[in-house]
């Protein structure tokens, strides 16, 4: 039997003892891409195999991209004990998941997929989590630079403090508030009286009040 990347290449290649696992044949000419393989046979009085076998492949030694992964969170931060995890690799076949980038070494290979549903994020401390991925294509090609990601994990309740306000008695028909909290990062939602809580910014200036008591409220 021989073997050619073109039917036409077969009449030039060597002949090779038949056998029905051959592993000497270099497909690599012409770089990554789709490969066509053919074969022709001939036994031991000469006669030709016709038509010709052939077989099709696709030679790939490039690795998939390093890609990303993140925390599917809007704000960088959380409080739940699970958190879903979004990845991204061009070519990616297989991936890895680790909360550590030593972790990746005895991790698991899995299917590669866009989302990674309730990763159990390390709830014993608040703090920066980070999360890793490693990429492999079809190929069994492994990109050797690691994707990672960060989340904040925070659940102590922020404590809001007002800082200024008008006094007790004014003839402002306006009133402006000052207020902190103990955390950064925090988002207020203020109300005056029975009103609705909106988002708000300290200072918050309301708008003009009527005669008689009025409550601010902000959380």
């Amino acid at each position: 039997m021989r073997f050619s990347l073109t039917a036409n290449g077969l009449s030039l290649a060597s002949w090779v003892n038949y056998t029905t696992l051959y592993s000497g044949f270099d497909i690599s000419a012409g770089g990554d891409g789709a490969k066509t393989i053919y074969v022709e046979f001939s036994d031991k009085a000469g006669n030709l195999s016709n038509p010709k076998a052939s077989d099709t492949t696709s030679y790939d030694t490039t690795p998939p991209s390093t890609g990303t992964i993140a925390f599917q969170t809007s704000t960088g931060y959380t409080n739940l004990l699970t958190i879903n995890l979004l990845v991204s690799s061009i070519g990616a076949g297989f991936m890895k998941i680790a909360a550590t980038e030593q972790g990746l070494d005895i991790a698991e290979w899995i299917n590669y997929s866009t989302t990674y549903l309730n990763h159990a994020l390390d709830t014993s401390s608040e703090g920066t989590k980070y999360i890793y991925a490693a990429f492999k294509d079809q190929a069994g090609n492994i990109q050797s630079n690691h994707a990672s990601g960060s989340v904040v994990y925070d659940i102590t309740v922020p404590d809001t403090q007002i800082t200024n306000n008008p006094p007790a008695v004014t003839r402002k028909i306006k009133g402006s508030f000052s207020f902190t909290s103990t955390e950064n990062n925090t988002s207020f939602y203020c109300k005056i009286d029975s009103g609705s809580y909106a988002l708000c910014t300290s200072p918050f200036v309301t708008a003009a009040l009527s005669d008689g008591n009025h409550v601010f409220t902000v959380y």
